[in-house]
């Protein structure tokens, strides 16, 4: 939790579920990575909010 109340999902999973196309070969969606690639000590840096409700 956050100061604020807000939950936010882990690191892992974050990096894992990325809809970036940098993140992703763009002519099968296939991830270009392997969350065993992704070092142990993996955090979040900075979120911010975007949308409606968000």
């Amino acid at each position: 939790m956050t100061a604020t109340g807000t939950a936010h999902p882990p690191a892992f999973w974050l990096r894992d579920n990325c809809p970036r196309g940098a993140c992703h070969d763009p002519r099968n969606g296939q991830e270009l990575f392997q969350i065993t690639d992704l070092p142990e000590d993996l955090a979040v840096g900075a979120s911010a909010s975007e949308g409606p409700g968000t």
